[in-house]
């Protein structure tokens, strides 16, 4: 029997492998042959800065003509400080994306979040395996956690942090359960201090939800420690990894920022504070922390349910009812390793839920559009991780009974599951297939304005700074007292123009005569670009 069963091993082996290559070259599908034009413009803040990194070693970006602009010649992600061009989000993908483009090469910082992705789930695969004792669970649960549309498609959306940073919390965690160094080392607390390494890297990534990581963290541990599943050095081992991974975050945004704990987000809000003129609202600490965005509760039911359960319901479902199943299941509800699992999963999607769901964002020029490119779908990666265990949990306990008819009835159901997702990841709205043909389009856009305006002009814009910055510099948004007043000081520092939707004669005719008369200033269409229109911002002649 020795030979047929090495036989069925090896053919899995190459099954396996084969769909880990697949997934791999999936999560380039957003980036094969756009010659590096990005979605949003966090996706391009952070290949800029990548790019940056990779040739200077720095973020700082020095602006000529910072006091003469007041400020404004950035676009959004990215802001000004102190006479420079700073990142306005965290700097970790930028670091581990510019190292990786200075070792390897052009091209090579796309596949920093793709490398994380598939090391992130084959850990989660062995993670849930060590906890819970079951092969078949495990493969079920990266298999829900692989192809949920959100996961999957923030996968692809190779130059934004946050696949990574849930990848790296996995890694993390799969070096806390299943220590896989525990019998090739002689320290064997390695595992634990490289678990700690994986958590401080992942806030690299995500610096934001440093509370709840090491929170759970903490609470973990020291249950573990309680239970006497570990010892005192694996808890020092684990804080000290910690914080060596949080070294590279201090360090950097010290070098950057000026503060090791100052990010691209506070430096803005201080900037806001300074400028705006207007009353800051007071609130207390509690509030803050928990509820930084608020709390309202019918937005917050609102978004939960659109982005946790309506948009992917064929495998939210599944979730829930394994959820509601293993509290049913009186044998393993006692389990010590399913009660902490449980335990930890409701906490972190309580304190996600309430952290980001009463935060109302427009990131669809539609606010009525329910899409993966929202942010809460992005957010709530964490959530849909914990999810895919419940899920597999429900398919596990289906297959306990097998006969053939429930075999097939699983198979179509896993079956369904993978076609609606890769529906919706591919042809849905904001999908693949739309998303690039708008980037497609953002290149012709871009070389036709390139073609039509000087190298030093400024140009406003609403939602092009994405794909014309660096080329051209760019002032956000329009529509803004604090950009209106500053158009004549703009005007004299460089060619001045507005490109964003044609605008109506009404609109036309508003600007002209009462916004930008009294600035001593005239507006004129230069072309129409498809739907947009590039204008030319000018002294009346």
């Amino acid at each position: 029997d020795f030979a047929p069963n090495l036989f069925i091993m090896t053919w899995k082996r190459w099954v396996f492998g084969g769909l880990v290559v697949a997934y791999g070259v999936s999560l380039f599908a957003l980036t094969w042959g756009m010659q590096g034009t990005m979605n949003s413009p966090d996706e391009s803040a952070n290949q800029f800065f990548a790019e940056q990194f990779s040739t200077t070693g720095s973020f700082v970006v020095e602006q000529e003509f910072y006091e003469a602009s007041f400020g404004l010649l950035h676009p959004r992600s990215m802001t000004t400080f102190a006479g420079a061009l700073l990142p306005g989000s965290f700097l970790g993908l930028p670091v581990l994306a510019g190292s990786f483009l200075k070792v390897f090469g052009e091209g090579a910082a796309f596949f920093v979040t793709p490398i994380f992705v598939i090391l992130g789930l084959l850990a989660w695969r062995s993670t849930v395996k060590h906890l819970f004792g079951s092969e078949r669970l495990a493969n079920l649960s990266v298999f829900f956690l692989a192809i949920h549309p959100g996961f999957w498609y923030y996968g692809m959306r190779v130059m934004m942090h946050n696949a990574a940073f849930l990848a790296c919390l996995m890694i993390g965690l799969w070096f806390f359960i299943a220590k896989p160094l525990r019998l090739h080392v002689h320290w064997v607390y390695l595992d634990a201090l490289l678990g700690g390494l994986m958590l401080g890297i992942a806030l690299f990534f995500r610096g934001s939800e440093v509370l709840w990581v090491i929170a759970m963290a903490g609470i973990l541990l020291l249950i573990a420690l309680f239970k006497k599943w570990i010892k005192w050095p694996f808890i020092i081992a684990a804080v000290f990894g910690i914080f060596l991974g949080l070294l590279p975050t201090l360090y950097f945004n010290a070098e950057t920022f000026g503060d090791p704990v100052a990010t691209g987000y506070t430096v803005t809000e201080s900037l806001i504070e300074v400028t705006s003129g207007g009353a800051i609202e007071q609130r207390s600490l509690i509030a803050t922390v928990l509820f930084p965005f608020g709390f309202h509760e019918r937005v917050l039911l609102r978004n939960s349910w659109r982005y946790i359960f309506g948009l992917y319901p064929w495998i939210s479902i599944f979730s829930l009812i394994g959820f509601v199943w293993f509290l049913t299941t009186k044998k393993d509800r006692k389990k010590n390793e399913w009660k902490m699992f449980t335990g930890a999963g409701v906490g972190i999607s309580l304190w996600l839920v309430l952290m980001y769901a009463s935060w109302v964002v427009h990131d669809n020029p539609d606010p009525n559009a329910i899409t993966l490119a929202n942010s809460y779908v992005r957010y709530w990666l964490p959530i849909f991780a914990i999810g895919s265990v419940f899920a597999a949990y429900t398919i596990n306990q289906l297959w306990a009974k097998r006969s053939y008819y429930r075999s097939m009835m699983i198979g179509l159901i896993l079956l369904c599951a993978f076609g609606l997702s890769v529906n919706l990841i591919w042809f849905g709205i904001d999908g693949v297939l739309e998303t690039r043909q708008n980037l497609e389009s953002y290149q012709v856009k871009r070389d036709i304005v390139l073609d039509l305006t000087e190298t030093d002009a400024i140009i406003v814009v609403d939602y092009a700074d994405k794909y014309l910055f660096p080329h051209r510099e760019v002032v956000v948004p329009l529509r803004s007292e604090h950009t209106y007043s500053h158009l004549p000081a703009l005007r004299e520092l460089a060619p001045l123009y507005y490109y964003g939707i044609t605008l109506p004669e009404t609109d036309l005719v508003y600007l002209q005569e009462e916004k930008l008369i009294e600035l001593g200033l005239t507006i004129e269409p230069i072309e129409e670009v498809f739907n947009e229109t590039l204008y030319r911002i000018d002294y009346p002649r």
